[in-house]
């Protein structure tokens, strides 16, 4: 009986443990994918005030460590910073460009072909018509959770630790009673 109520604590411990782990990472990729599209319509607006005043001049000695894509209204690419722009296939029915056309601004987040990522996009109209994209690549839950596996394979390991002290201590207050029990006086009371 003891062994069976240690176990249920113990692995109720542990779910409980795995879950939380899963809610921390999900609210964590989601803060990380704000923060993400903060930083990139931030850069936009800096890119895109250079620009207003020097055309694609500003584009020549550019180094970021973003994706930076200048594309015309038909979805010809103008610039890329990354990738050869002759070479790039036409960017009109990439889902962040046709709503930037028509909304003025957009957010996508999908897999890169010629990147070979999972990348999130923010395009915005300029005021000449072309549209501005940033892009940069976005990690995945599995990979934040790798990146940080040290760190929570000890945070796991120590609330193991606890819980099985704890669920060994519960189990010990919750059968002292039983344990201390004279089932045989318990038995013979009533018929005294």
């Amino acid at each position: 009986m003891t062994k069976k109520i240690f176990e249920h604590i113990l692995l109720t411990v542990i779910v409980s443990i795995c879950l939380v782990l899963g809610l921390f990472l999900n609210v964590l990729y989601h803060h990380f994918s704000e923060q993400l599209e903060l930083s990139l319509k931030e850069e936009a607006q800096y890119i895109q005030k250079a620009y207003k005043y020097q055309g694609t001049d500003y584009f020549d000695d550019l180094k970021r460590k973003n994706r930076i894509t200048l594309i015309n209204q038909d979805g010809e690419v103008i610039f890329d910073n990354l990738s050869d722009s002759a070479k790039l296939e036409n960017h009109l029915l990439r889902p962040e460009i046709s709503e930037a056309i028509d909304k003025g601004e957009a957010f996508s987040l999908r897999h890169s072909q010629t990147l070979d990522k999972q990348i999130i996009y923010y395009a915005v109209r300029l005021d000449d018509g072309n549209i501005l994209r940033l892009s940069k690549e976005q990690d995945s839950v599995l990979k934040i959770l790798f990146s940080m596996s040290s760190q929570i394979s000890w945070i796991v390991i120590l609330a193991i630790i606890l819980a099985f002290l704890m669920a060994k201590r519960a189990c010990d207050r919750i059968l002292k009673p039983i344990n201390e029990m004279d089932l045989g006086k318990a038995l013979l009371a009533p018929y005294e």
